[in-house]
């Protein structure tokens, strides 16, 4: 955290000041805060959002996501509702992800869940591999998350106008790509499958920032 920081301020310019507003519970809140906003840093406060790219339940894009919120649509399914029940199964969760017969249970022991709503993303596999330059037996071993996020970098990036290509606005500019990655669940999943060259940089959180990073060098 500090050595990201210090990254961000090295390359702001001087003599101004930066205010942080929290969007969200982090535990790294009360230290971003108190560095950005601490007298005699470096910092100009000139931060501008010129592009934005997201995924959401029920949502393929930011548009219909906002679109939805705006209507007051619930993004939610509710999981055991009597109403959603066959022959004592729940359908509704994608037979792809996972059983939840397998795992519910009202009393939320080991192992299970008793958890009363889903919220899952459409299509996440469905990821061009050979536009991104993936062989097949590289990308089998990419965490999901690391597709999703390369997939919504590239869309945020092409409503800005940037592209791969050299441009004279751009050749001369340093540019830093932060991640924020919550599970790991994927890595966990190839450890008992069994590992290979690809796995280390395909699953590890360290590696989102830097497949972003190499794909739009």
């Amino acid at each position: 955290m500090t050595q990201g920081l210090s990254a961000v301020d090295s390359v702001l310019p001087p003599h101004a000041s930066v205010k942080v507003y929290g969007v969200g519970p982090s535990l790294h809140i009360p230290t971003l805060c108190a560095y950005l906003e601490s007298k005699g840093k470096r910092n100009s406060g000139r931060i501008a959002i010129v592009g934005i790219s997201g995924r959401y339940p029920r949502s393929r894009d930011l548009e219909e996501f906002w679109e939805k919120i705006c209507k007051g649509k619930a993004l939610h399914t509710e999981l055991y509702d009597l109403s959603y029940i066959t022959d004592g199964r729940f359908p509704q969760i994608p037979l792809d992800r996972f059983s939840l017969d397998d795992y519910y249970n009202a009393i939320n022991s080991t192992f299970t869940t008793n958890t009363k709503y889903r919220y899952f993303l459409d299509n996440p596999g469905l990821f061009n591999i050979r536009f991104f330059n993936l062989s097949p037996r590289k990308a089998i071993k990419v965490d999901p998350a690391h597709q999703l996020f390369l997939l919504t970098v590239f869309k945020a990036l092409k409503t800005t106008g940037y592209s791969r290509r050299p441009h004279t606005k751009t050749e001369a500019c340093q540019f830093a790509t932060f991640v924020g990655q919550i599970a790991n669940d994927w890595a966990k999943i190839f450890r008992l499958r069994g590992s290979n060259a690809f796995s280390l940089t395909g699953n590890q959180r360290s590696f989102a920032a830097s497949r972003v990073n190499y794909h739009f060098k």
